[in-house]
C-alpha cells in the first residue's frame, strides 16, 4: 500500500463490497437466512460488490453495463451475486450502523465507475451513502429477475 496517509484509497479499495457484506454475513450466522444457512465471507463480499454496483448506478456514477458486468463476473467464478430474498432488509440496514465505515448514520463505501476504476471526489474514495438509497439498491439486488445469479445454490 502506497501513500497510505495521503488518501483513503488504500482503505476503500480492499474494502469494496464489505459494508453490505458484513451485515449480510453477520445476520446469516445468527438465524437471518434460515433457508440457506450461514453465508461465508467471500460469498457475502460477492453479494456486497453487486449491491455496491447497484448503489453506484443509482447515484449516476456507473452505467448499467458496469452493474451487469459485476453480476456476470461474480457468476463466472460461481459465487452468489444476490442477497437471499428472505433476509430482512430492515435488519440488514440496521446492522450497517455497526460497520466501521459508518459515520453519522451513513455508511461510507468505495464505488466503481467501471471495473478497476474507483470513483473519487477531490482525492476521496469513500462516499457517504444515504441509507434509503442503499435500501433501494438492496431491493433491486434481492428482487427476482433483477440479476444473472440470484442466490446461493
Amino acid at each position: 500500500l502506497t501513500h497510505y496517509e495521503a488518501s483513503d484509497f488504500n482503505e476503500m479499495a480492499p474494502q469494496y463490497g464489505h459494508a453490505p457484506a458484513h451485515a449480510v454475513e453477520f445476520l446469516s450466522w445468527h438465524g437471518g437466512c434460515p433457508e440457506h444457512g450461514p453465508i461465508l465471507h467471500g460469498e457475502a463480499v460477492a453479494m456486497g460488490m453487486a449491491v455496491s454496483a447497484e448503489v453506484a448506478y443509482l447515484m449516476g456514477i456507473c452505467s448499467k453495463q458496469v452493474v451487469e458486468d459485476h453480476y456476470r463476473v461474480i457468476e463466472a467464478v460461481n459465487l452468489p451475486s444476490c442477497v437471499p430474498a428472505e433476509m430482512d432488509l430492515d435488519k440488514i440496514i440496521a446492522k450497517l450502523a455497526y460497520d466501521k465505515h459508518t459515520l453519522s448514520g451513513k455508511p461510507t463505501m468505495g464505488l466503481l465507475r467501471s471495473l478497476g476504476d474507483m470513483y473519487e471526489i477531490n482525492g476521496t474514495y469513500g462516499q457517504e451513502i444515504d441509507p434509503e438509497l442503499l435500501r433501494r439498491a438492496f431491493k433491486i439486488n434481492m428482487a427476482p429477475g433483477q440479476s444473472i445469479t440470484k442466490t446461493l445454490n
